[in-house]
C-alpha cells in the first residue's frame, strides 16, 4: 500500500518537517479519479491510501497538493512503490520499515531503497526506530527526518527516551 501523507504548508524544505494525520481516505485505484475529491481530502489534512498504487493517480494527488501549496510525503515500502513515487514526481519520500500487512519491522528496508532515491529528495524514515544507534544508522544512510511513534508511545518516560 502506498500512502500520500499531507505535510505542512510549503516551506521548500530547509528542514523537512512532516506533520502526519490520523485520518485516511481510500482513493480509487482506477480511473476516473475525481480531482475535486482529492483536493477536498488534502485540504482537510487526510492521508490518502492506495492499495494498488498507480503512477498517474499519485501524480494527480501530488498536483492537487501542490495546487493547495502543500508538500506531500509519499510513503513506500519496496522498490515497486518507490519507482511509482519517483515516477509521479514525489519530492518527499517516506520509507516505512513496517510491513502493513504483517506488522513486522524490517530495519533494512531503508538500506535497500535509499541508494535508488535521487539527490534532492527529502527522505523520511518511518517505523521501527527504537534507539540512538538506529537514528545514527539512518542518518548515515542519508535520511533527513524520522517518524518515531511506537518507541515514544510505549516508553515509561518519553522525554527520557528522546
Amino acid at each position: 500500500m502506498c500512502q500520500l501523507v499531507i505535510v505542512q504548508k510549503r516551506r521548500r524544505w530547509g528542514r523537512c518537517n512532516a506533520v502526519g494525520s490520523t485520518r485516511m481516505a481510500p482513493i480509487p485505484d482506477s480511473p476516473p479519479v475525481r480531482l475535486a475529491e482529492i483536493v477536498a481530502a488534502l485540504s482537510l489534512g487526510i492521508d490518502l491510501g492506495f492499495s494498488q498504487p498507480m503512477e498517474h493517480v499519485l501524480r494527480q494527488c501530488l498536483i492537487a497538493a501542490d495546487t493547495l501549496g502543500l508538500d506531500a510525503l509519499v510513503e513506500v515500502h519496496d522498490h515497486e512503490e518507490l519507482k511509482i513515487a519517483l515516477g509521479a514526481g514525489a519530492g518527499v519520500i517516506g520509507i516505512n520499515h513496517r510491513d502493513l500487512k504483517t506488522f513486522t519491522v524490517d530495519p533494512e528496508v531503508a538500506a535497500r531503497l535509499v541508494p535508488h532515491i535521487p539527490k534532492g529528495k527529502c527522505i523520511v524514515a518511518e517505523s521501527g526506530i527504537q534507539t540512538r544507534h538506529d537514528l545514527e544508522r539512518l542518518k548515515a544512510l542519508g535520511k533527513h527526518a524520522v517518524l518515531i511513534g511506537e518507541a515514544l508511545m510505549t516508553a515509561p518516560d518519553p522525554a527520557a527516551k528522546v
